[in-house]
Order: structure tokens, then sequence, then C-alpha cells
């Protein structure tokens, strides 16, 4: 009980800097930017033809694979001082053990994700206010945007049809702030096993290539794009990638948590042997 104490104590400290470090908020502000101009542009169409728009708009933005990279960008900031040492860490170490501060880091990580995720997940509901609908519908401005030359006219990308077919919208945004999260604890522990291992600066590097391949694999050849959704992480944001009935190419969703398990496993493995080996002195130096 005394150990796990400890753990929350350090993840509660990790908490408390990260609110006070500008890195947060540009994570935040730089989703935010990306997908503004489409919300104004959706949020124009609801003045003007006199209806609501769907909460439930996120699953259908993540779709868009740059908005999946800036995604994993935004969570790179958040995690890219990783392993999270600072001037009291040292003393932190020694008073509560190499074991509770990692554990500590380790929950911090997968709590700071998830805030991520929801709060871009609730973003686009802010946008939209007071022009919005919480009933578990897609909503007619939506679906026109999907299926009709509405988007077109308004200058913004045709929404996904096929989406609102398969999911219900609160399935939907849930299964799609999952992924977000996994997404954002996977950034958190490469960052975290990189810069240990490694050096610190290694870990980002790896990060940003990984959020970049959607946008790579967008325009290589469907067979290539098929078989790059099996090693792209920010590609099962868009829940279009999910093979659920079995037919197709897709990954199954049971391939994508197991492959996010044992990605995340292997990197909390990998910063945990870091922090054995790992001399103090040098962890103060890094």
């Amino acid at each position: 009980m005394d150990k796990f104490k400890q753990c929350l104590r350090i993840c509660k400290g990790n908490l408390k800097r990260i609110l006070k470090n500008p890195r947060l908020y540009l994570a935040l502000s730089w989703f935010a930017m990306t997908i503004l101009f489409y919300l104004i542009q959706v949020r124009h169409l609801a003045v003007s033809l006199e209806q609501s728009v769907s909460a439930w708009i996120f699953p259908l933005l993540i779709v868009l694979s740059g908005n999946q990279m800036f995604v994993i960008l935004g969570a790179v900031l958040l995690f890219c001082d990783a392993p999270f040492l600072y001037d009291n860490s040292g003393w932190q170490i020694l008073r509560a053990g190499r074991r509770s501060w990692f554990w500590g880091n380790i929950l911090y990580i997968w709590i700071l994700a998830f805030i991520y995720a929801v709060f871009i997940a609730v973003l686009p509901m802010l946008f939209l206010i007071p022009h919005i609908s919480f009933r578990n519908e897609w909503g007619a401005l939506l679906g026109s945007l999907a299926q009709t030359s509405l988007a077109d006219q308004a200058g913004i990308t045709p929404l996904s049809y096929g989406l609102m077919v398969r999911y219900e919208p609160v399935e939907a945004i849930v299964l799609t702030v999952l992924a977000v999260w996994l997404n954002g604890v996977l950034v958190g522990v490469i960052n975290y096993a990189a810069n240990l291992l490694i050096r610190q600066g290694v870990g980002p590097i790896f990060c940003v290539a990984m959020g970049v391949t959607p946008v790579l694999t967008e325009g290589l050849q469907t067979e290539i794009a098929q078989v790059s959704m099996y090693f792209s992480p920010p590609s099962w944001m868009n829940l279009m990638n999910y093979n659920w009935d079995g037919y197709g190419t897709n990954p199954s969703p049971e391939y994508i948590y197991l492959a996010f398990a044992v990605m995340i496993a292997v990197g909390i493995a990998a910063g945990r042997i870091g922090i054995v080996r790992k001399d103090l002195q040098m962890m103060q130096d890094m």
C-alpha cells in the first residue's frame, strides 16, 4: 500500500507539473487549429439551415489522415521530456525507490494520455455550441455532408458515410477515444524507453516517424496501403480501417487491440530495463 501511495504521489506531482507547462496547451491548441476551419464551416451551415449538429462528430473528423498525424504530434509534445527527470527526481528516486518512481511515471502516462484523448474528443462539441445535439444519431446535417454535394459547396471534405452506416454515434466516439488513448500511451512509453536506452531526443523522432505513417501510406497503391495498416497504429484511430466481419484485408479489432497491448507492454518492459541499468547520476544529467 505504501508503494502504491508513492506511485500516486509521483504521478500527481507530474500532473501538477504538466499543468504549468506550455507544451500541454500547445498540444491541445495544435489539434484545435487543425479542425477549426472545418468546424467553422459546419457551424455556419447549421445556422443557415437552422439545424443542430451531432455532438459525436469527432470520429468523422479523425478519419482524415492529417488529423491522425496531428493527434500523434500533440502526444509527442506531451511526452517528449520522458523519462520525466527534474531537479528533485534524484531525491524522489532515493526516497521512493526506482520501482515506485518508474510505475508512478507509467501511471502518469496512462492518465495524461486519457485526459488528452477525452479533451480532443470534447473539443469539437465546444466549437459547435449552441448548435449541438446529444441524441445518439448522426443527424440530417452530417448525413448531408456525407451523401450530398453540400460539403463541396461549403469547401470542405465530405464526411464518411460508411462510418455512419457501420457505427452508432456513441459507439463510434467511445471506440475512437479508446484508439486515441492507446496511441497516446504508446507514444509515451516509446519516448520513455528510447530516451532512456538510447539518448534523450530519440524517442520523439521515433514517434514523429510513426505519426506521419497515415499520411505517407495514403498515396500508396491499394495493396501496399492495406498491408501498411497493420503497422500503423495512428491509422487505427480511423474506424473505417477496422475489419469487424472477417471480410476484406483490413486488420481485425482483435489484431489491433492485441498489437496495442504487445507494443505498450514491450515499451514498458524496455523502460523498466532502462531504469534498472541507468546510473542515478547519469539519469540526473539527462
